[in-house]
C-alpha cells in the first residue's frame, strides 16, 4: 500500500484506504508477480496469486466501502495500553410501578441534589392504567436489527389458572437515553408477556406473545400521539390456545419476505404472514407430538405423553440463519430438544389447495378472517431429536456462523 495509506498517532494506527488506492496496490503486486524477478522470488511464476487477487479484489473493495459507511464503532475509543478485566454496570433500565408513592418523591430528591431539573423524571401518574413496572418481573427482551431499540416484556411467573391482569412492553432507545426510568414507548398488553421479537429487517416492527396465547404487533415508527401503534392481527381457530413462549422470523424465498414463527405451550407451531399495510394473519399450523419422533431421546423425554399421543408443551425455539432456510429447533417442557424443518413447498401447496384459501391467502388476511380454521400441516416438521435435558428447556440459540452448532439450556 502507498505510504500515505497508514497514519500513526498516539497509541493508534489508522488505515486510510479507498478503492482507488487498493486497486493501485493490487496492480503493483500483479506486475511484481508477473515479472521474471518476482517469479524467481515467488517460485511459482506468480500466476496462482494473480488469480486469487482477481477473484477477491472486488469483494475487498465492497467490504471497505461498507466499513467506511458503517457507524458500528462511532464513539468507541481504543485503549491499547489499558487492560481492564473488571466488569461494571453501565446503565440499569427500570420502569416504576403504578401507584408507587415513593418513586416520585425519591426522583425529585435525587434531581434536586444533583442540581438538575425535574423535567426528565418519570411521574408514575403518567403511566397507562395497569402498566407493569417494578412489581412485575421482566420476562423477555429483544434488540432491533439496528441495535438502538431494546424491548422488555413484563410478565408474572407465578400464574395459576387464567391471567386477567394487564401488563406491558417497554421500549428504550439506547442511542438517546434521557431518563433511564422513562421508556420511549410503553405498550399495554391484556395479560403477561412471555416473549418479544423485532422484525429482522424492519427495526420498528415489534411482536409480543402473551400468556393467553395472543400475538400482538406494533409499528413503532408511528410517532404521532393520536395514532394507535398497534398492527391488526387476525385471530383464527388454528392459532394458540395457551401462552406464546417464543417468536422468531424465517425468510421464505418464494415470498421474498420473512414469515413469523411462533411456538406455544399448547404444542402448536404457527406460521404468520406479516405486512405493515395488511397486518398480521396466520397461514398454517403444526402440531408437535412425541409419536412423530423415532429417536430414543425423544421417547425418553416424553414417555409420559407418548402413549397418549398428546401434544408436547413447547418452551423455546431457535431458527438457523446460516444457509439453512426453514431449519429450526424446539425445546419442550419435558426436556426434549428436536430439530425441525419448515417444508415451504408443502406449506404453499396446502394453503393453495385448501378450500376458501388459495394463493391470494399469502397476500391478504381476509381469507384467514373468513375461514373457520386455518390449514393444518399433517406431516410432522420433526427431522431429528437430541439427547434430552432432565427438566424443562429454557432457551435455545443457534450459532450465527456455524450451521451445525446450537446451544440449549434447561433446569
Amino acid at each position: 500500500l502507498p505510504p500515505d495509506a497508514v497514519k500513526v498517532t498516539k497509541n493508534r494506527v489508522k488505515y486510510v484506504v479507498d478503492s482507488r488506492s487498493l486497486e493501485e496496490a493490487v496492480r503493483r503486486l500483479e506486475s511484481r508477480w508477473q515479472s521474471p524477478e518476482g517469479a524467481a522470488r515467488d517460485g511459482d511464476g506468480g500466476q496462482p496469486a494473480v488469480g486469487i487477487t482477481e477473484r477477491v479484489v472486488s469483494e475487498v473493495i465492497d467490504s471497505l466501502d461498507r466499513n467506511a459507511k458503517s457507524r458500528a464503532f462511532d464513539g468507541y475509543s481504543v485503549e491499547w495500553d489499558d487492560t481492564n478485566n473488571n466488569l461494571e454496570t453501565l446503565i440499569t433500565l427500570a420502569m416504576p410501578s403504578k401507584g408507587d408513592s415513593n418513586t416520585d418523591a425519591d426522583t425529585k430528591d435525587k434531581a434536586s441534589a444533583a442540581g438538575g431539573a425535574h423535567d426528565h423524571a418519570t411521574d408514575t401518574k403518567d403511566l397507562p392504567k395497569g402498566v407493569a413496572g417494578h412489581g412485575t418481573p421482566a420476562a423477555a427482551l429483544a434488540w432491533n436489527c439496528q441495535g438502538n431499540l431494546l424491548a422488555v416484556g413484563y410478565g408474572r411467573m407465578d400464574i395459576e389458572g387464567t391471567d386477567m391482569e394487564p401488563s406491558s412492553v417497554a421500549v428504550w432507545n439506547l442511542s438517546r437515553v434521557i431518563n433511564i426510568e422513562k421508556p420511549v414507548d410503553v405498550l399495554e398488553t391484556p395479560s403477561s408477556v412471555l416473549s418479544v421479537s423485532f422484525h429482522p429487517i424492519h427495526p420498528a416492527f415489534l411482536a409480543a406473545g402473551t400468556f393467553t396465547g395472543e400475538l400482538l404487533v406494533w409499528d413503532l415508527s408511528i410517532t404521532s400521539e393520536n395514532m394507535d401503534k398497534s398492527v391488526s392481527v387476525t385471530k383464527g381457530a388454528g392459532v394458540h390456545r395457551e401462552g406464546i413462549t417464543q417468536i422468531d422470523w424465517v425468510f421464505w424465498d418464494k415470498l421474498k419476505d420473512h414469515v413469523c414463527v411462533t411456538c406455544s405451550s399448547d404444542g402448536r407451531v404457527v406460521l404468520w404472514r406479516a405486512s405493515k399495510k395488511e397486518g398480521v394473519w396466520p397461514l398454517v399450523y403444526f402440531e408437535i407430538k412425541a409419536v412423530t419422533a423415532a429417536a430414543t431421546a425423544m421417547s425418553l423425554a416424553h414417555s409420559s405423553v407418548r402413549a397418549k399421543e398428546s401434544l408436547i408443551g413447547l418452551t423455546c425455539m431457535g431458527c438457523q440463519r446460516v444457509a439453512a432456510e426453514g431449519v429450526f429447533y424446539l425445546g419442550s417442557e419435558a426436556g426434549g430438544v428436536v430439530k425441525c424443518f419448515l417444508q415451504f413447498t408443502k406449506i404453499y401447496r396446502t394453503v393453495d389447495g385448501t378450500k376458501g384459501f388459495g394463493k391470494d391467502a399469502f397476500l391478504s388476511p381476509k381469507f384467514a378472517e373468513a375461514a373457520e380454521d386455518i390449514p393444518k400441516i399433517e406431516r410432522s416438521p420433526i427431522t431429528f431429536s437430541f439427547q434430552p435435558h432432565g427438566g424443562p428447556v429454557h432457551a435455545l440459540s443457534c450459532s450465527p456462523l456455524q450451521r451445525a452448532l446450537f446451544l440449549s439450556c434447561g433446569a
